[in-house]
């Protein structure tokens, strides 16, 4: 039996069971609901909608769905207190098994996001790659790491121009708790390959515990000190706050590659550099 793979959507399993002795196949066709569950059936069409904390967690469920909000989270929305101890929140994707889907925030804000991880790539994204996030905001978050770290994304881990986040914005508190030296920023904290950031902004206070070395820390994107830093097109983004590191510390981003672009985008704060 031939199947044309272009016509079966990803979001679907098929199968077979009951092999009966003359070989014939009896199907059994199902599709995969969205986590948690969720409305929706993960397509660009039919995105699965997030509506409390505990379906913005299942995403790690399915990690190259598309997602999209449908309505405020924060501390109102029964299952916050779940999530608000211990490590809180756990990123979505990570090193081996990044997020390869889309959200849309559809306008809608996240409050309260906390996250305590010392180790591995912290944000609502832990690791990307290939991905578009839009009109997403994540007010009031506190997030202690280490390693890659960023409120809404801690690493792209490589990926083409398909890469874009867009008409998002974060505000709240990073404290790098241990040596940290692949990228911490408000927004984003490491870029491998290229990231497109569009009509973006970060109103976010860096800090670290004393005595650690940091290397690559901005408002707006860390950067990334393995290999080359990765290209980042900045356009109509800012970053406010104050920015506190050891090494390569910058208000809108802390490292970068030269072929970067950055347009009609800025910085308004302070940056300390301290031991």
């Amino acid at each position: 039996m031939l199947v044309d793979s272009s016509s079966v959507e990803a979001v679907s399993t098929y199968t077979f069971t009951n092999v009966t002795a003359d070989g014939t196949i009896v199907a059994s066709f199902s599709s995969i609901p969205c986590p948690a569950p969720m409305d929706g059936s993960g397509t660009l069409a039919d995105p699965c909608v997030i509506t409390n904390w505990t379906q913005l967690q299942a995403m790690n469920q399915e990690l190259s769905y598309n997602y999209i909000l449908g309505n405020d989270l924060d501390s109102s929305t029964f299952d916050f207190s779940n999530y608000q101890s211990g490590s809180g929140f756990n990123p979505i994707g990570d090193y081996t098994n990044p997020f390869a889907g889309t959200l849309d925030g559809n306008d809608f804000t996240i409050t309260g996001l906390f996250i305590n991880r010392p180790t591995g790539s912290v944000g609502l994204f832990g690791t990307v790659k290939n991905v578009i996030i839009s009109n997403v905001e994540l007010a009031d978050a506190d997030v202690s790491c280490g390693e890659s770290c960023g409120i809404l994304i801690g690493s792209f881990d490589g990926g083409d121009l398909g890469n874009l986040v867009s008409n998002s914005s974060t505000s709240g508190d990073i404290l790098v708790l241990s040596t940290a030296d692949k990228g911490t920023g408000g927004l984003i904290g490491a870029v491998k390959d290229y990231v497109q950031i569009q009509n973006s902004s970060s109103s976010v206070n860096i800090n670290k515990v004393s005595g650690i070395d940091t290397m690559g820390i901005g408002g707006l994107i860390g950067g990334s000190l393995e290999g080359n830093p990765g290209i980042v097109i900045i356009n109509n983004s800012f970053a406010t706050g104050e920015i506190v590191g050891t090494t390569l510390v910058g208000g809108l981003i802390g490292v970068t590659n030269p072929d970067s672009d950055i347009q009609n985008s800025y910085f308004s704060g302070t940056v300390k550099t301290t031991t």
